[in-house]
C-alpha cells in the first residue's frame, strides 16, 4: 500500500529536513518563516491502513488555548487542532484500505495535508478569519 520510505521520498521533494526514528516513524521539521515564526515538527506514522500526522510547534504557547482550539476546529475541516498536556498540536489521519494511485498519496495524503497543517498554525491566532 504505502510505506514510510515512500512518504519520505515525497517529502524530500519539498526539501524538508527529515529522519526516521527507531520506531520507524518519519519526523519532519518545517522552519519558521514570516507567516509563522516557530518551527513546526511533524511526526508521520503508518499503522496498517492508517497514515497519521501529528504536528507541534516549537516554543509556541498561545494564550486562551482551549478557546482557540475550539475556534480553529470550527473554522477548518482538517487538520484537527488538539490540546495535549497544555500544548497545541494538529492531527490528521487517513484510512486507506484499498489500492490507490501514487498520485493520490502524493497530492492528497502528503502535499495537501502538510500544507494544511502549516496553514492551520499560521491562522491559529488570527481573529480576522471569517468563521464558516
Amino acid at each position: 500500500m504505502f510505506t514510510i520510505d515512500q512518504i519520505r521520498s515525497y517529502t524530500d521533494r519539498f526539501g524538508v529536513p527529515s529522519y526516521v526514528d527507531d520506531d520507524g516513524d518519519l519526523h519532519l521539521n518545517f522552519a519558521a518563516d514570516n507567516d509563522f515564526p516557530h518551527n513546526v515538527d511533524v511526526v508521520v506514522l503508518i499503522d496498517n491502513d492508517r497514515l497519521s500526522y501529528i504536528a507541534f510547534p516549537s516554543d509556541y504557547h498561545p494564550d486562551n488555548l482551549e478557546y482557540k482550539v475550539n475556534r480553529a476546529n470550527m473554522r477548518r475541516n482538517f487538520p484537527t487542532a488538539v490540546m495535549s498536556k497544555g500544548e497545541l498540536r494538529m492531527e490528521y489521519s487517513f484510512y486507506i484500505s484499498e489500492d490507490v494511485s501514487e498520485e493520490y498519496i502524493y497530492d492528497t495524503c502528503v502535499r495537501r495535508i502538510l500544507g494544511s497543517i502549516w496553514n492551520a498554525f499560521v491562522e491559529f491566532d488570527r481573529d480576522d478569519i471569517e468563521e464558516e
